[in-house]
């Protein structure tokens, strides 16, 4: 766990600038230790440098998209808890996170980030 024993560490990898830091602000609003990084390149690096308890990320990137940041970090690190999301997939807003029972839909709440940092 990050310093703040009772909040997880986020790193939260996204090229959207606006989405990012949205996010980054309503994290760190919750009392989350936050790091963010515009590309999977530099989420690989900020996650070697510093590992997180949780890794948000977006899958589709410039470079080094989503799902090849998620096979380094399964490298790095196989235990690393990963919440990925997109956009849109089929038209949809998507996101899916790890779990002992594998990849599924996330949640949406702040209490589900918490049973997933767990």
């Amino acid at each position: 766990m990050s310093k703040h024993a009772s909040m997880p560490r986020i790193l939260l990898v996204d090229d959207d600038d606006f989405f990012r830091n949205l996010t980054y602000h309503m994290l760190i609003a919750a009392g989350y230790d936050v790091q963010d990084a515009a590309n999977g390149r530099v989420g690989l690096a900020c996650y070697r440098h510093q590992p997180s308890d949780v890794v948000i990320t977006d899958l589709l990137m410039p470079g080094t998209e989503g799902l090849e940041m998620i096979r380094e970090l399964r490298r790095h690190d196989a235990g690393v808890k990963i919440i990925a999301m997109s956009a849109e997939i089929e038209g949809r807003p998507t996101a899916f996170s790890n779990s002992p029972s594998g990849w599924g839909p996330a949640g949406s709440s702040q209490s589900r980030l918490h049973t997933t940092s767990s």
